[in-house]
């Protein structure tokens, strides 16, 4: 909760009204500092004053709308003020509160704002869910085990039954997904990482919380199954849910019901699960980290993805692809010394590593014949020009602060440009600790 208001002594009683119901706020006194502190963390709802020195509440929520994630914000309004508050809302305010009003007031209002964020978030979680699917390159190769995963594919989309992928981290597991799901009668996807920070938000992004399940857990929410009913959830890194939730998932599969987290009541689902993992999951069942009885029911469909160094074949194939992708329609091409070092090399990254090995060229090359020494590869000799020896790193966030700098700070313009999403957009600049310049308008 975000806090916006100049009376000191109505910042102080809000803020420990609300800290009573279990929300975490900050207060400030100004538009100014509320912006300061929106674009150094995420909120789900702000309260904001619509009369405050310096920004006024129209023009704090104007530059609100414009972040890459913005809160839902309640306007608090004076009297005299309304017909402000009114014009608020159809600005893209949530709500307006009219003083003087009632803490109880307040609490309700915040919580159909939290509850709308919480909705607004799961169907941007679909969404950004459905992009990275749609967005993965095709799949290519010349490997009769990979052509045989393809020819599976029509058979597996039209079926209801579990789907297990394996192979090492970077051998195309997602993109087998998205084809699945392109062939499927279902499109909806949710993608749940089973490497989670704890055991509890696991549970909770698969199967959903009870309000009071955990301290924090203010209101229940919904998890993957019931976000997407009779859709996909994809659980990513299998292999790490702990022995609780693998029973919680052994459940699902033989019965279509599921608990929430701190709940009671059975809910019903019809959702399809596509189980990714890098892991030998029949070595985890024998050394007793992996149920049996798990493994068996996500196996009704099996793709093992071989690793990019049983397919040289392939590696040719693909880094041409890469290069033509990334070259931004120049015509470009190996010599016949790189041909060679990228076939040598053993791709421990695998297609991810020769992905991004390749973009790098592509970024870096000035010729239109890529040279085995242009090549950035452990055991390969580097270029002598200054660039050679700048970090992937490094040149990421020079590039990033100067498509920032073209489009004038905008971030959703400069995301759509860096062609990533505005959320990473925005985990970039605090990562790489950009200041957004003060007489940059951008949103």
């Amino acid at each position: 909760m975000l806090i916006a208001e100049d009376d000191e002594d109505l910042r102080a009683l809000l803020e420990r009204y609300l800290k009573s119901k279990g929300h975490t706020t900050v207060a400030v006194a100004d538009g100014t500092s509320a912006l300061a502190r929106l674009r150094e963390q995420l909120f789900d709802v702000a309260l904001v004053d619509i009369n405050m020195p310096g920004l006024n509440g129209l023009e704090v929520l104007r530059q609100m709308r414009n972040e890459p994630e913005p809160p839902e914000v309640v306007i608090m309004t004076g009297e005299g003020t309304v017909d402000s508050a009114i014009t608020a809302v159809k600005l893209g305010a949530y709500d307006y509160v009219s003083k003087p009003y009632r803490m109880t007031e307040i609490e309700i209002v915040v919580q159909k704002a939290g509850e709308k964020r919480d909705l607004a978030a799961e169907n941007s979680r679909l969404q950004s869910a459905l992009g990275r699917v749609a967005d993965c390159d095709p799949i290519i190769s010349r490997d009769p085990r990979v052509l045989a995963a393809v020819d599976r594919i029509p058979e597996i989309a039209d079926s209801r039954l579990p789907v297990l992928i394996t192979g090492e981290r970077g051998t195309g597991k997602d993109i087998f997904v998205r084809e699945i799901l392109a062939a499927s009668q279902a499109k909806q996807l949710v993608n749940v990482d089973a490497d989670g920070p704890t055991e509890y938000d696991v549970d909770s992004a698969l199967f959903g919380h009870e309000a009071g399940s955990h301290p924090g857990a203010n209101r229940a929410r919904p998890g993957a199954f019931e976000t997407v009913r009779s859709g996909t959830v994809v659980v990513g890194n299998v292999h790490a849910l702990t022995p609780a939730l693998q029973d919680k998932l052994l459940q699902l599969l033989t019965s279509s019901r599921f608990l929430r987290a701190g709940g009671q009541d059975l809910f019903r689902t019809s959702a399809r699960v596509i189980a990714t993992t890098a892991r030998d999951l029949s070595v985890a069942v024998a050394e007793g980290k992996f149920s049996a009885a798990l493994l068996a029911e996500l196996s009704a469909h099996g793709i093992d993805l071989p690793p990019l160094r049983e397919r040289p074949g392939d590696v040719v194939l693909l880094a041409d692809y890469f290069l033509e992708k990334y070259s931004g329609g120049k015509a470009r091409a190996f010599d016949a010394d790189a041909i060679a070092a990228l076939s040598q090399y053993s791709w421990p990254g695998n297609v991810v590593e020769l992905k991004n090995v390749l973009e790098r060229v592509a970024m870096l090359a000035k010729g239109d014949v890529i040279t085995r020494q242009e090549l950035p590869l452990p055991g390969i000799v580097g270029r002598t020009t200054p660039s050679s020896s700048v970090p992937l790193a490094e040149l990421e966030r020079q590039h990033i602060q100067a498509v920032l700098a073209e489009t004038n700070w905008h971030q959703g313009n400069a995301a759509a440009k860096l062609g990533i999403s505005s959320k990473t957009l925005y985990r970039k600049i605090r990562e790489y600790g950009f200041v957004r310049p003060r007489d940059a308008q951008g949103g």
